[in-house]
This record gives structure tokens, sequence and C-alpha cells, in this order.
């Protein structure tokens, strides 16, 4: 009888790699504002590629606490992050790509000299992803399927939309417009309608909140029913959760030293803390989702849901809104 472990392998070597069990591997990818720290293991690096089998076979490669250290500045942090998981698991999507998103990852295969991955990915047909209104998805951490979910939450309707009734529009990306309050507000003010969505890290979380009201900046509280915040699993929707404002007064606190802030402790971003820590204090302004009150952000978007104007509605967050009624 013939077993195939090939599966289980994979996914084995891919647990390893998000937990990070006795790394001994710290590589700087990228640089300010868009930089990350990764941890990886010596044996697997050399094993699966010959640029990292000859820098980590030197002598003379830099060390501390007795661990290898790696760094490079040319190259995409996210897609750096694709690849980095190639590595470990042998598998790769780039369907929900962008082109450029793509171009970035080959850039990384052929500085990592892995041959294979990037005759797949020569040979693979890049089409810009657009949906029926126009959504050009230039996402890192969302797509088309994350789309369809957010407009179904923001019109209250339940199971499947097949076309998306709003335009996005990427306002902000916290690692490539700077992650301060400044800069958020700086591409996020009086922009209507905006979506915010945030990568948790090490785990396939996203968080985040909806408002249809424009932040500005000062000291201001705003109210509205129809804001949300929520929370779901990148790639498997079922336990995803949504929790609609009180309409209290603080549905959204705009804070010019604070980025997004949802509630009056409900969701945020405190940068008292450090520029990734977000935090889900006790329920005020929304129904609990179950946050932990210390979230960790790998990165985190505003899509300003395009200005609903079939309904008024402006988006808050990356992605800006337009109803195409």
């Amino acid at each position: 009888m013939a077993y195939n472990y090939e599966s289980e392998l994979s996914e084995a070597f891919g647990q390893l790699l998000k937990i990070e069990t006795d790394y001994n591997v710290i590589i700087y990818i990228g640089k300010e504002p868009n930089f990350k720290e990764f941890h990886a293991h010596s044996n697997v690096l050399r094993c699966r590629s010959e640029y990292f089998d000859k820098i980590l076979s030197d002598d003379s490669i830099e060390k501390k606490d007795g661990k290898y250290i790696i760094k490079k500045q040319n190259i995409s942090p996210q897609a750096f992050n694709v690849v980095l998981k190639y590595l470990y698991t042998g598998k790769i999507d780039i369907a929900n790509k962008t082109k450029t998103e793509i171009s970035n990852i080959m850039t990384v295969s052929d500085e990592l000299l892995l041959k294979k991955l990037t005759k797949l990915i020569e040979d693979y047909p890049i089409i810009e992803k657009k949906d029926s209104a126009g959504n050009n998805i230039d996402s890192i951490i969302i797509n088309r399927e994350h789309l369809t979910l957010f407009a179904n939450w923001i019109d209250r309707k339940e199971g499947n939309i097949n076309d998306i009734p709003y335009k996005f529009n990427l306002l902000y990306r916290a690692n490539r417009d700077g992650n301060t309050a400044e800069m958020f507000h700086a591409k996020c003010d009086n922009k209507g309608a905006t979506l915010v969505v945030v990568k948790v890290k090490n785990s396939e979380q996203i968080v985040g909140g909806y408002t249809p009201l424009s932040w500005v900046s000062g000291m201001i509280d705003k109210s509205t029913k129809d804001s949300f915040i929520f929370s779901l699993n990148s790639t498997n929707f079922q336990n995803a959760r949504v929790a609609y404002s009180n309409d209290n007064g603080y549905s959204i606190s705009c804070i010019s030293e604070c980025g997004p802030f949802f509630g009056g402790s409900d969701l945020y971003l405190n940068h008292c803390n450090g520029p990734d820590f977000w935090c889900a204090m006790k329920p005020f302004s929304y129904p609990s989702l179950g946050l932990p009150w210390k979230i960790i952000a790998d990165d985190y978007e505003q899509p300003p849901v395009p200005i609903v104007e079939a309904w008024s509605i402006l988006n808050r967050g990356a992605f800006k809104c337009r109803s195409m009624k």
C-alpha cells in the first residue's frame, strides 16, 4: 500500500515557518517604510535555494546571538513573503495577484536563483484583475471575494452578490505611505466612506472596520448606525463576524494623533505603544467580536469604500467607494 505524504509534509513545513520554532536565520527585507524582518531555518533555505546555500556556507556571513543575519534592501517584503512560503511548502498561488505583484515576485525569484519558480511565472499569462465595477484590486491583503463580502455588509445583505456595486480605490497602505497617524490622515481625511483592513501578524486573520463618515483631523467623535467592525479568516469566511455600531455617539473618533479609531475603544491603532499595535478593549460602541485586547498587525490598508452615492455613503479606509448603480 502506498501513501502520499507530500501534502502532509507541505503543511508541516508551512506550520514550521509560521510558528518559527528553532529558527536560526534572520532576514531583513526592504527599507523603511516598506521593511520587514523574517525568521527562517538555514537547512530549509540551503536545500531549496542555490543563493541561500552559497551565502549560508560562507564563513564570513554576519551572525548575532548564534543566528545568521541576511539583509536585502532591493526587494519587496510582500513578494519575499510569497516566495519564502513557496520555499517551505512548494506551493504558490499567483492567480489573484496584480501585474505589479507578479513582477515583484519574479524579481525575488531571480534574486534567489529559483529557476523552476521563475520559469513558472514567466509562463503564467498575466491579466489585470478587475471586476464588473472596474475595481483593480491592488491589495496585498484582500481580493475580490473579500470586496464582495464587504459590499454585502455595507448593504446589510446576506448571501453572495455577483456584481460589486461599489468602486474601490486604494487610498493608503501603511508600509508604502508611512505607518503614522499623520500619513493616515493626510491620505484618508475628507474622502467619504472608507474601509480599513488589517492583517494580523502570524495568522490568516483580518480585522478592520467601515464607516460612511469622513475621517478628519482634530478631536471629533462621529456617529452612525451604518459603521461596522469585523473579523474574518482571509481564506475561509465561514466564521466571519461583523458588528454594527449602536450609534451611541462614538462610531469613529477622529483624533490627529491617532490612526483609525472605531468606537470608544472597540478597535483602534495605538501609536503610543508602537506603529503596529492595535487595541480591542471592552465593547462600547459595537457588539463584541471576541478579539484579544492586543493585536499586532503585519500591515494595514485604508480602502475608502468609494463614495456610495446611491446611499450618500462615503468610505473610510484604504479603498474609496462610489456606487455604480
